[in-house]
C-alpha cells in the first residue's frame, strides 16, 4: 500500500513538472498601471525604445525583448491591459522583432496578444511560428485578464539555444502610415520533458499498473 501511494505521488509530481506555464506581459510606461497576474514590460512614452526588455519573468529565468517600440498610456487602472501599450515606432521604417529567451530547448511556446488604446482596428499584425494574426482584445479584461481575452497568434518550438522569436508590424501591412498597437502578450509554455523525466514517469506508471 505504501509503495502504491508513493508511486501515485511520484507520478503526480513528475507530471506537474511537464505542465504548461502562462507568462503574461503587460506593456506600458514605467508609471502605467499593471493588470493582476501580469509582469510589466516598459518603454519610452511617445518616443522610440530601441530595446524594451524584462528579465527573469516571474522568477523563471526567461527574458523577453522587443525592438523599436514607443508607448502610449491613458493610465486607466480599471483597464490596465488595453488602455496603454506598445506601438510600432517608425512603423515600416524600423524592425520590431521580439524574442523570448532562456527557455528549455524544444519547449513548445504559444503566443497570444491583445490590442491597445485605439481598439481592435489598430491592433498590430503579429507574426510568430510562421503565422501572422492581428492582435485583438476579446471582451473586457478588466484588472484580472485571462487567456480568453487574448487572440491566438501562433505556436513555435524553442531552438537549441532556448529561443523563440517573432515580430510585430502596422495594423495594415499595405499602409506604412498606420501604426500597430499591442497592449499585452501572453506566452503559454510547455517544456519538452527530458528523457530522464519521461523515464521516471514511465516507471511510476509501471509500478501503478503492477500494484493494481
Amino acid at each position: 500500500m505504501k509503495t502504491l501511494a508513493l508511486a501515485t505521488s511520484l507520478l503526480a509530481s513528475l507530471t506537474v513538472l511537464a505542465e504548461a506555464v502562462v507568462l503574461q506581459l503587460d506593456f506600458g510606461s514605467s508609471t502605467s498601471p499593471v493588470a493582476t497576474g501580469t509582469t510589466a514590460a516598459t518603454g519610452n512614452f511617445l518616443s522610440n525604445t530601441p530595446t524594451a526588455s524584462v528579465s527573469n519573468i516571474e522568477g523563471t529565468g526567461i527574458t523577453f525583448s522587443i525592438e523599436n517600440v514607443g508607448v502610449f498610456s491613458f493610465d486607466n487602472a480599471t483597464e490596465p491591459l488595453t488602455t496603454d501599450g506598445f506601438y510600432t515606432f517608425g512603423n515600416n521604417e524600423n524592425s520590431h522583432n521580439f524574442t523570448l529567451s532562456g527557455l528549455a530547448p524544444g519547449s513548445i511556446v504559444t503566443l497570444y496578444a491583445v490590442a491597445a488604446w485605439d481598439g481592435n482596428p489598430r491592433g498590430a499584425q503579429v507574426t510568430f511560428g510562421g503565422t501572422t494574426a492581428q492582435a485583438q482584445v476579446v471582451g473586457t479584461p478588466g484588472t484580472t485578464p485571462t487567456l480568453a481575452n487574448y487572440t491566438l497568434i501562433g505556436t513555435a518550438v524553442a531552438n537549441g539555444s532556448g529561443v523563440v522569436s517573432g515580430f510585430i508590424a502596422g495594423a495594415h501591412l499595405d499602409d506604412p502610415t498606420c501604426e500597430g498597437q499591442v497592449g499585452a502578450f501572453a506566452f503559454n509554455l510547455v517544456p519538452e520533458p527530458s528523457s530522464s523525466l519521461l523515464g521516471l514517469i514511465g516507471l511510476g506508471a509501471l509500478i501503478l499498473r503492477r500494484k493494481r
